[in-house]
């Protein structure tokens, strides 16, 4: 099984070298031109030099897609399991046609769907350590950023997985653990989690923002169902603290504030999914800067626009298509309990 088999990288540096690349230009969608991949080129940094993505760059090369790293994450087990099934010492690259035994990962959990008044169905328990879906060899010259284009993953969520900070500078074989993507993998690193005694309720969903932690955890009664790594206010506009529900809803909107005199004036264009739990204390998808895990803003709520986007359409009120893109909760449509602590 194991024959004509060769190291990963080095298998992986022989097939560019034997291909010409042709890559998408920016400029047109129709237009190519041709590189020569050179020594420790990666195509993460092939790709962002001609301004398109390594999927595209994998398909129109004709690459073939399957590594032991994206099988392990197709299957949800560990590299480390799957390598150690197959006889493998290390990470080698694999042969077109090439037979591999997979370990069948556990069924996932079927998601139920729960309004802000109806009960939360039973759900497993969280089990940490289990099937992370990826494991990522560092190559020479990848950014943390690069990585979590390439997963899909928010990078200040990768950094905190891995205990590094937004700028750490990565070494070549250096072995990443990629969350999942509901990245409850995060909740292993926090020291102290909230008592289950003041959770605000067990029968609804609902969302708990950790300011200590610089994280937000959305739950379906007692269980958490997704994590993010976001960004609140600063020590001088702080985000409120207490127990709150989500009253109006806005799909994309301006914002504005400060003070022009003091230099604190701001006005932001088009800012999406935004959810206001208190007052003009918002969630809400925050594009001008990369830096979650840290405060930032002026006292919301700031996350990815990707996660800002999950949490628009999973909590209440629910909004419809004629809603105009606002929508305020009512009795009949009540927003999502939000808990808002320092510890």
């Amino acid at each position: 099984m194991r024959q004509h088999m060769q190291p990963l990288a080095r298998g992986t540096l022989a097939l560019l070298f034997a291909a010409v690349a042709v890559i998408s230009t920016a400029g047109s969608a129709s237009a190519s031109e041709l590189h020569t991949v050179q020594p420790g080129e990666t195509l993460s940094q092939i790709a962002k030099q001609y301004r398109t993505t390594v999927a595209n760059l994998q398909w129109l090369n004709g690459r073939p897609g399957d590594t032991l790293f994206l099988l392990a994450a197709k299957h949800g087990v560990s590299l480390s399991r799957l390598m150690a099934i197959n006889g493998f010492s290390s990470a080698e690259w694999l042969q077109v046609g090439q037979e591999l035994l997979v370990p069948r990962a556990p069924a996932p959990q079927p998601e139920h769907p729960v309004s802000a008044m109806q009960p939360a169905p039973p759900v497993a328990e969280m089990q940490p350590g289990r099937n992370y879906p990826a494991v990522h060899m560092v190559q020479t010259g990848e950014l943390l950023s690069d990585i979590a284009q390439w997963y899909g993953v928010n990078p200040a969520a990768l950094a905190r997985l891995n205990n590094l900070q937004n700028n750490s500078i990565l070494e070549s074989g250096q072995a990443l653990r990629i969350p999942s993507a509901n990245a409850l993998e995060l909740l292993e690193g926090i020291e102290r989690r909230l008592d289950q005694a003041r959770y605000p309720t067990r029968t609804e969903r609902w969302v708990e923002v950790d300011l200590k932690e610089q994280m937000a955890i959305a739950y379906e009664g007692a269980t958490p169902v997704k994590a993010f790594v976001i960004s609140s206010g600063v020590s001088d506009t702080p985000t409120v603290t207490g127990t709150f529900r989500i009253w109006s809803k806005v799909a994309m909107q301006d914002m504005r504030g400060g003070n022009r005199t003091a230099g604190t004036d701001y006005h932001l264009k088009d800012v999406k999914n935004v959810q206001y739990f208190y007052k003009n204390y918002a969630f809400h998808g925050a594009y001008w800067h990369s830096n979650f895990g840290t405060p930032m803003s002026r006292g919301c709520i700031n996350m990815t626009d990707e996660d800002a986007k999950w949490l628009f359409g999973w909590a209440s009120p629910s909004m419809h298509d004629d809603d105009d893109g606002r929508i305020y909760s009512t009795d009949a449509n009540p927003g999502t309990l939000v808990l808002v602590h320092e510890r």
